[in-house]
């Protein structure tokens, strides 16, 4: 019996953040993992595959929206990323 959700992972989602989570482990030497930029670097990699995916859907229906609907929208997904 299968109990991996990971076999529908058509969009590579949660594979991408799975790989997003590791790589900032490396990053912050967390969760028992020493900082390592190398793997760090490849975990990401491997998660901006699903991310495009992500980007794409986001970009698609943004363009469906318009006036207070796509004010609530961009509350939480702005078309431009906030500066740190």
């Amino acid at each position: 019996r299968e109990v991996s959700s990971l076999r529908h992972d058509d969009g590579e989602l949660a594979t991408s953040v799975v790989h997003h989570e590791l790589g900032m482990a490396y990053l912050i030497a967390s969760d028992g993992l020493p900082q390592d930029f190398a793997l760090a670097d490849k975990h990401f990699r491997l998660a901006s595959r699903g991310m495009d995916g992500v980007q794409m859907k986001l970009d698609a229906d943004r363009s469906q929206l318009s006036g207070e609907a796509l004010q609530v929208f961009e509350r939480f997904y702005p078309s431009t990323p906030a500066s740190p």
